[in-house]
């Protein structure tokens, strides 16, 4: 009977695949997209200015070729109708974190004058 290994994401038991020596992962998809993910991050830390002066780059390749980016565009209706799709995603995204940080910034202006409230209700003007 094969050996188990316990499964470093969900506890689980499995069998090893013999053909990898340091099996941390079961087969089920969400483990193995941790482990995936797990391994980008620490190759993203080991390597952290790998996309450093990728864009300046990319900007004096679009300034020698003139109107690509037009052109790829009006080929490609079905790419360019995904990438707005997209965006406007990553903008209600965005939009949806920066506002839970003003709905809590606004909360922390309210405590703060919280304890003057009853004085300003009774107030008569």
């Amino acid at each position: 009977m094969p050996s188990t290994q316990r499964c470093h994401f969900c506890g689980r038991d499995f069998v090893p695949n013999p053909r990898i020596i340091k099996q941390k992962a079961c087969s089920r998809k969400a483990c193995q997209k941790a482990r995936h993910d797990q391994a980008h991050a620490g190759w993203r830390c080991a390597n952290p200015n790998v996309y450093r002066g990728v864009y300046p780059k990319s900007r004096r390749w679009l300034d020698k070729h003139p109107g690509y980016l037009q052109r790829y565009r009006r080929k490609h209706p079905d790419y360019v109708k995904a990438d707005n799709r997209a965006r406007i995603e990553r903008k209600r995204r965005d939009q949806r974190r920066r506002s839970d940080i003003r709905d809590a910034f606004h909360r922390q202006k309210i405590e703060a004058i919280r304890p003057f409230w009853s004085h300003m209700l009774s107030r008569q003007f």
